[in-house]
């Protein structure tokens, strides 16, 4: 594992560690922490993405972890619009492995919580993504709405989806996964659990859901 900084769109240094798979265009993978996490909460489950042959990114997004400009950015005070902006995060991940020569279509995107969110509107966005997994997704995170999201993803493109229904800090992410689900826009793979929490959360409880994760993933290389 690696330490990299990127700089976004709007000048704001990212950082996150990079998980080598041994080669520079293989395909890749860039996870999303969920609020108030840090790109550490993938750290059990990057390696098993290598291990099935990915690279990947786990980024702190901007106001968390090491993402805060010195103490300049702290997500707790982000309006809505601040929020939104963690897309740039996102987008700049994207081109640290476009610039490694990695195909466009060989990059996914997920997360947890708001970072699930975000990887619905990318792939909203980007129909050139294949595919791309949601834990703990809502139906409006600091208006990031997936429903509506929804609506401009693609046919061809996959989306595995995860939530409780015991969800402490998203009471209705069940719900709003299941609706999200409902949409029918895309290729969908849904998990609900009984009981597991918000977001990377589950995979303390539901260690099996990392190796459903990591396997179905490799069904889009």
């Amino acid at each position: 594992m690696e330490k990299k900084q990127l700089v976004t769109q709007d000048n704001i240094t990212i950082v996150g560690d990079y998980y080598s798979s041994g080669a520079e265009s293989s395909p890749a993978v860039i996870l999303l922490h969920m609020m108030p996490a840090t790109r550490e909460s993938w750290r059990d489950f990057a390696p098993l993405l290598v291990d099935k042959g990915f690279q990947v990114l786990a980024i702190d997004e901007r106001g968390h972890g090491e993402s805060i400009e010195g103490g300049k950015l702290n997500y707790e005070e982000f309006s809505s619009k601040e929020q939104q902006d963690k897309m740039l995060d996102v987008l700049a991940a994207r081109e640290y492995f476009l610039d490694k020569g990695v195909e466009f279509s060989d990059i996914y995107v997920g997360g947890a919580s708001i970072g699930a969110n975000l990887a619905i509107q990318y792939l909203a966005h980007n129909h050139e993504a294949k595919a791309g997994f949601a834990l703990s997704p809502g139906y409006n995170y600091h208006g990031i709405e997936t429903l509506s999201l929804m609506e401009e993803v693609h046919s061809e493109q996959a989306l595995f989806l995860a939530a409780s229904h015991d969800d402490p800090n998203v009471p209705d992410s069940a719900q709003a996964t299941q609706d999200i689900a409902d949409a029918d826009n895309a290729d969908i793979e849904i998990k609900l659990f009984d009981t597991g929490g918000h977001g990377t959360d589950m995979f303390e409880k539901h260690p099996e859901l990392m190796e459903d994760l990591a396997e179905w993933l490799t069904n889009f290389k």
